[in-house]
């Protein structure tokens, strides 16, 4: 029993699905393995080489966090037992075994296009497709299909549908009759079948190398099962899923070597030499019409490489003369025709195109492996760079942060690695749902009207008409009744949303935006909730004050002014987008002028299509049986835009001439119903004013508001400046006024107090005097007495 054990062991084996001799074409010397330790008596082994086993550097991504790894040739893009045919009885490894012989002969021309053909059809990605042992668990979209066939094959296993296509590919002889075409047609899987024979006759091959020798190309683990062209998905409102309705590809990749890439390019796209035959040019065409039509824009598909500089391989039954094809021996051909592949050199842009299309599908892949750390760091600096907005898918989403993860570990794997600026942080302009998803079950508010959109069931009571807080039991309900199915729909059309910008990108503007109104057209399909979801920049935002008033809109109208009050209100809030200062008459005064006609007069319509309802096809409260609604904006602004048609000179008071006429009246009508009030209760149409600042603010604003708004308040600083200085002036006027009446008071005063000491001087001058004049009288008399007694004694005498 032991020995039956170790002789399965023994027979267990590693299979690639990637080739080692195109591994070792990444690979670098791996360190070679220590000597083992001998004893005295064994004494050393001499002269024994020891292999060293081929190394290759990787991006691991399987984990949360990337890691930078170095795994051996032997062990790298392979599975135990991948091939192995356990319903065989014998030589159970025989497709892996034919795999190795066709890799073998690859050189000649048909047998690299089977080849090129099993690389895509072996990977993991189909491995998984049909790797299961019961038939109900094949689970892909021609399922139906596929159980017909096995039921009419007596298979019983889907994993050995697989094998049996592998080997009748393997098996098939490719005759220059193309008669092979019906063989594998009749022995392999249909739909397979017709697969192959259009990857092989509908797709010519080229060789393509970097001009820069610092450009290589990386490879990933479904580099060979991945293809650019063009997708339309759509969601599925049941599942909630994105699924593919339909694809078409124009381009697959096989990289060979770091420095050697195999195009395959669809035969749909132009072809010069051939397409100066009018016959077959206008089969192409039209050709290309049938498989490009069911696409949700047609006129985007094929675009992102159709300049791609190559050309059909050169061969032995045709010749170029003036650019044409001329035929030679009259164009028949045979199994001994010969082809001549050129090298076509590739400028670092396509170079970055295809390792961009490359990593755009990593998100499914567990490794990426790579030969140059630095020339490898700078490939994801130019992804990450230039792909630098939001992604809201959130396979993509994680994907892309495990990248720029892996870049910063790259940079700092080297001290003499060369390192470009520094990554951009991710944008945070919007929400990942599952960001969105964790903030409503903490925020009240916002889940609150989550639940009023979707109808979940709440116990209404606890909410007053005030807007009573919801209480702890309540809270914990609501946070129940938060369906991630909404949010996963959210993410989706987020995820189709980016896709149409991105694939119509080299289309005209109008082209763009009639893309744009028709994924608007959708709206209607998803629940409202969703809608809203989807809108959100914030988690607070003009779309909010809408979708509260959900009553007040028509159905068929609330979605799109829930739309416009959050796209108007993304570009309002740029600081540098559209009139927010005086127009100057420069390419920026320009650009600002446009940027508000789009913004005033967009693709949101009239106001007189706002599709508000009035209080007599309003809304009832379930709680307080109150009707509600406003007054019909739309009846208001159709009268008034009456009155203005015959009358716009009298109204418009623009001297911009950049409008129509319907556009002047449309203009008028926005702003003269934006005043407006009902005439018998003499309240405004829209008596919410956070709804009326929405309406005519955001989704339908005037022409230049933001500039008027602050040339308002401008002015009102100027005033309030104004009658501070005057007052300034008064209150100096006034001190100056009572300093002088002070001063003359003072001087009064002063005048007083000298003319009383002049008084007072004057008085004690008089008395002086008059004290002087009676001491001269006094002495005078006393010198008379004196005389007159000297007279009376000598008369006596």
């Amino acid at each position: 029993m032991a020995d039956s054990l170790a002789s399965v062991a023994e027979r267990s084996q590693y299979h690639h699905f990637i080739p080692r001799f195109i591994l070792r074409n990444y690979a670098h010397p791996g360190e070679p393995p220590p000597s083992p330790r001998t004893s005295k008596k064994q004494g050393r082994r001499k002269n024994r080489s020891r292999s060293i086993e081929p190394m290759l550097y990787g991006i691991d991504l399987a984990g949360e966090a990337p890691e930078i790894t170095e795994t051996s040739v032997a062990k790298t893009f392979g599975m135990i037992e991948m091939y192995r045919d356990r319903s065989a009885s014998t030589k159970q490894y025989y497709i892996e075994e034919q795999l190795s012989v066709l890799e073998s002969q690859a050189g000649e021309r048909d047998t690299l296009r089977k080849f090129l053909f099993i690389m895509r059809y072996r990977g993991s990605g189909f491995h998984s497709r049909y790797c299961h042992d019961k038939t109900g668990d094949y689970d892909s979209d021609d399922r139906e299909e596929m159980l017909a066939y096995m039921k009419g094959r007596g298979i019983k296993k889907p994993m050995d549908v697989w094998f049996d296509n592998i080997k009748g590919i393997l098996d098939l002889k490719m005759d220059g009759g193309l008669e092979w075409m019906e063989k594998v047609r009749k022995r392999i899987y249909p739909d397979d079948a017709e697969w192959f024979i259009n990857n092989v006759q509908h797709f010519y091959m080229a060789l393509v190398t970097p001009t820069d020798p610092d450009n290589e190309f990386l490879l990933t683990q479904n580099a060979y099962s991945i293809h650019e062209g063009a997708e339309t998905e759509r969601i599925n409102p049941v599942t909630s899923k994105i699924e593919c309705s339909v694809y078409t590809e124009f381009h697959l990749f096989a990289p060979i070597t770091p420095r050697l890439l195999i195009v395959l390019r669809t035969s749909l796209l132009p072809v010069p030499e051939e397409d100066l035959d009018e016959t077959i040019r206008e089969r192409r065409e039209g050709l290309y019409k049938v498989c490009t039509e069911p696409h949700l824009h047609p006129e985007a598909a094929g675009l992102f490489l159709r300049d791609l500089p190559i050309r059909k391989a050169l061969h032995s039954y045709s010749q170029i003369v003036d650019g044409r094809y001329v035929p030679l021996n009259e164009g028949r051909r045979g199994i001994s025709d010969r082809f001549g592949f050129r090298f076509f050199p590739l400028s670092e842009e396509y170079v970055n195109k295809i390792n961009g299309i490359m990593l755009e599908e990593s998100h499914r892949i567990d490794l990426i492996v790579f030969h140059n750390k630095s020339t490898t760091y700078k490939t994801l600096h130019h992804y990450l760079t230039s792909h630098n907005g939001v992604e809201i898918s959130n396979d993509r989403a994680k994907g892309r942060m495990k990248l720029r993860q892996a870049a910063t570990l790259l940079a700092s794997a080297s001290s003499s690695q060369e390192v470009p600026e520094t990554l951009p942080s991710p944008s945070s302009g919007l929400f990942l749902e599952d960001e969105l998803y964790a903030l409503f079950l903490q925020e009240e508010k916002a889940k609150k009207l989550y639940l009023e959109l979707s109808g979940k069931s709440l116990d209404t009571k606890n909410f007053n008409q005030a807007g009573k807080s919801l209480d702890t039991k309540d809270f914990n309900q609501a946070g129940k009744s938060l369906d991630t199915k909404d949010f996963n729909q959210a993410r989706g059309l987020h995820y189709m949303r980016i896709k149409i910008d991105s694939d119509t990108r080299h289309l005209p503007e109008e082209t763009r935006e009639a893309q744009r109104k028709l994924f608007l057209d959708s709206y209607d399909q998803f629940p409202v909730q969703v809608i809203w979801i989807y809108l959100k920049r914030h988690l607070y935002g003009p779309e909010d004050v809408v979708a509260a008033s959900r009553h007040l809109f028509r159905k068929e109208a609330f979605c799109r002014v829930m739309h416009y009050a959050s796209f108007n209100g993304f570009l309002i809030a740029k600081s540098e987008w559209g009139l927010v200062s005086e127009p100057t008459l420069d390419e920026d005064g320009y650009r600002r002028l446009q940027e508000e006609k789009e913004l005033v007069l967009g693709t949101q319509g009239s106001i007189c299509d706002c599709g508000t309802i009035s209080h007599a096809t309003g809304f009832t409260h379930p709680d307080t049986d109150i009707v509600l609604g406003i007054p019909i904006v739309e009846t208001a602004a159709e009268g008034i835009h009456k009155a203005i048609e015959n009358n716009i000179e009298t109204f418009w008071n623009y001297n911009l001439d950049i409008f129509s006429e319907d556009e002047k009246i449309e203009i008028l009508t926005r702003d003269l119903t934006q005043g407006y009030e009902d005439e018998f209760t003499r309240k405004r149409l829209v008596e919410d004013s956070d709804l009326e600042k929405v309406l005519f603010d955001v989704v339908y604003p005037l022409f230049g508001f933001r500039h008027r708004v602050k040339v308002e308040a401008d002015e009102e600083v100027e005033t309030d400046e104004k009658v501070e200085a005057d007052e300034e002036v008064e209150t100096d006027e006034k001190v100056e006024a009572n300093e002088e009446v002070e001063t003359d008071e003072k001087v009064e005063t002063d005048e007083k107090v000298e003319a009383d000491k002049e008084v007072k001087i004057d008085e004690k001058v008089e008395a002086d005097k008059e004290v002087k004049i009676d001491e001269e009288v006094k002495a005078n008399e006393e010198v008379k007495v004196d005389e007159e007694v000297k007279i009376d004694k000598k008369s006596k005498d």
